[in-house]
């Protein structure tokens, strides 16, 4: 796991938010970003890969992507998630 610090004393800039819901076969872009992401789980499940460790999120998981670390997705992404 790749570490993100977020600090107490200043707000992280946010570039962008944004929803996705998956009514059918969805599976997380592959991809280098240049900025962290952050993936908030509100129902249902996302797998997604970060630098080859595999992650399940479910309701209520939060994760931080890091930055210039290769990340992906594969099929354990649930429809209704």
């Amino acid at each position: 796991m790749h570490e993100v610090i977020l600090l107490g004393s200043e707000y992280p800039l946010v570039r962008d938010i944004g929803t996705t819901y998956t009514q059918g076969r969805w599976i997380h872009p592959e991809r280098v970003a240049d900025y962290h992401v952050c993936i908030y789980c509100i129902q249902g499940q996302m797998q997604v890969v970060e630098d080859g460790k595999e992650y399940i999120l479910r309701d209520g998981d939060i994760m931080f992507l890091k930055k210039g670390v290769h990340h992906w997705g594969g099929e354990g992404t649930l429809p209704g998630t």
